[in-house]
């Protein structure tokens, strides 16, 4: 047994992209006890590119055999090197970020990260995963603010010195998996890399030994794959871009790995995702990329089918996550529910999609308007009257809290520029009151995306409703919100969309500067307009600016927008 109380395993994960896998070769390094999934594959097939070039031609290492993360499972504490082991934070407060990941926060994201059991064993067997969680659990702890920048310093600098390295393993692309589910500044960046890896040594594949073999060594690379899956699709709503995962056989056959043995009542709720993901997928590709251009009216029938599924799905899996064993009582069942309102809202809201202010809603799609409403409504409440949902707030992935944050923000520019009465401006300013004060009673670090959304919400609000309605959210001068300040949101009431504000997102204070433009629906709302977004520390480590955009709900930018920008009108 390993210090970490699990066997030594080889990581079928472990080939690189230019390793030689043919049939020979591979044939070879089987009988050295290596097995990578494309061995499974019979008859003929073309040479790979390492065949036909002999530079890239080596064979595959084990997994712990891979650059910096090659550090002896038996070697002792004391020869570990790393930043703990320099003294740039204290053994005591890496123990204390590590239980609190374990304990509290692993269980958002399936348990993914949670291989190696002691602090000893995961520093021992991967130092990118050491850095990725006490990066994570420091984000979420209000006593870990001046340590929070010496571990996001030290992960980027562990994934930038592994760009260029050929060779990758299981505990790599888990340590870029579980950043991406929580560090907003950089989870589109490390999605698509861990993605690139994983799909370069045909993680998927493992589906098959899961099936064929029963392999829980399978197994754990298949749950990795399924939960890239899930940060893959959860960063393309968000950004409004193509997701990068094909729906392969491994996608597909979800329900086939829960009918094993080795499934697990954290691998339902990750199916969960799986399935939601699956419709979600259809409704991106009915209504495609934002081109201003409204839907079709037509459309109604469409919107229909998948509101159906969607009300299926949480009949189905709001029931079956009842029976899992969970350490926060109902939340399961009850996130499945605050993920169907998600889904609700995401298919319903494109029915603004290219509507001036004062269009009028087709008829057709009046319903889907008035759907998509009470699923932004319900959103909030969720969060401000479900106690499982409210107290498990702090840890969820950043996904949740942006989706909770444009819910809000839906409300508000409806209520601010639409003339039709379809929402009321003073039942809007009070939730979104609500809201703000939920946001800034979560006790986790001050980077954390709730406490940064906290004050977009309070100057939205104040900007967009005017003084009658934002009373209750008036910015106190120390938060440093108005125009050219800095710490998030900036409203000038003096544009012709008033719905035009910049928007800091980092979550994190190596970045660079930043600024924005709030969206008001998916696909092609909001605008951009002159003003100054949330400054950031600034570090040597610089990442692309992340903003809200007019063309999607996050959007990388070149540069910060500015008064040459054209604004896009809300719907």
């Amino acid at each position: 047994m390993d210090p970490g109380g699990q066997d030594q395993q080889e990581d079928s994960g472990g080939v690189s992209p230019g390793d030689n896998n043919s049939p020979s070769m591979m044939n070879m390094l089987d009988e050295g006890g290596l097995t990578d999934v494309t061995t499974q594959q019979a008859g003929f097939f073309p040479p790979s590119i390492s065949q036909l070039n002999p530079q890239t031609s080596h064979p595959p290492l084990r997994s712990h055999d891979s650059g910096e993360d090659a550090q002896s499972l038996h070697s002792g504490v004391g020869s570990i090197r790393d930043f703990i082991a320099v003294g740039q934070i204290s053994l005591a407060d890496a123990q204390r970020l590590f239980d609190l990941y374990m304990e509290q926060l692993d269980y958002f994201v399936y348990k993914i990260g949670g291989r190696w059991r002691t602090l000893d064993a995961l520093r021992a067997r991967s130092p990118i995963l050491t850095a990725s969680i006490l990066t994570v659990a420091a984000l979420h702890d209000a006593a870990s603010n001046h340590i929070y920048p010496i571990c996001n310093r030290e992960l980027r600098r562990l994934i930038s010195a592994s760009i260029f390295d050929r060779r990758v393993n299981r505990d790599h692309l888990r340590a870029l998996c579980v950043a991406s589910y929580w560090l907003s500044d950089v989870s589109w960046t490390l999605s698509g890399m861990a993605i690139r890896r994983a799909t370069e040594i045909n993680l998927s594949g493992n589906y098959q030994r899961v099936l064929a073999e029963g392999s829980e060594d399978a197994a754990d690379c298949l749950r990795l794959w399924y939960n890239l899956f899930i940060c893959d699709k959860n960063l393309s709503t968000l950004y409004s871009r193509q997701s990068l995962v094909c729906e392969d056989a491994s996608i597909q056959g979800w329900e086939e790995f829960l009918k094993t043995p080795l499934s697990t009542d954290d691998d339902k709720r990750l199916m969960s995702q799986v399935s939601l993901h699956l419709i979600l997928t259809s409704v991106h590709e009915l209504f495609g990329p934002d081109n201003g251009v409204s839907i079709p009216p037509a459309f109604s029938t469409q919107i229909a089918h998948y509101s159906r599924q969607l009300d299926h799905w949480v009949g189905v899996w709001s029931t079956a996550l009842k029976s899992c064993s969970s350490t926060i009582g109902d939340f399961p069942a009850k996130n499945a529910l605050i993920y169907y309102q998600f889904s609700k809202l995401y298919l319903f809201s494109h029915v603004f999609r290219g509507l001036a202010n004062k269009d009028p809603i087709p008829v057709p799609l009046r319903e889907a308007a008035s759907g998509a409403i009470a699923a932004a409504t319900n959103i909030i409440e969720l969060v401000l009257q479900e106690p499982d949902i409210a107290a498990s707030l702090r840890g969820m992935p950043t996904y949740v809290h942006a989706m909770v944050c444009f819910a809000c923000v839906f409300l508000l520019k409806l209520a601010a520029k639409r003339q039709d009465g379809l929402v009321e401006a003073g039942f809007v300013g009070e939730l979104a009151s609500r809201l703000v004060a939920q946001f800034r009673s979560i006790q986790a670090g001050k980077w954390h995306l709730a406490h940064l959304m906290a004050d977009g919400l309070e100057k939205s609000a104040a900007s967009l409703l005017g003084s009658s309605a934002g009373e209750g959210l008036e910015t106190s001068t120390g938060s440093a919100l108005g125009k050219g300040g800095s710490g998030g949101i900036m409203g000038d009431p003096g544009l012709e969309d008033a719905s035009s504000m910049s928007f800091g997102l980092y979550s994190d204070p190596n970045a660079s500067p930043f600024q924005g433009s709030l969206p008001s629906g998916y696909g092609g709302v909001g605008g951009s307009g002159p003003g100054s977004g949330m400054q950031s520390m600034h570090n040597p480590i610089q990442s692309p600016d992340l903003t809200f955009g007019p063309q999607s709900f996050f959007e990388f930018s070149a540069a910060p927008p500015g008064p040459g920008n054209d604004p896009f009108g809300f719907p």
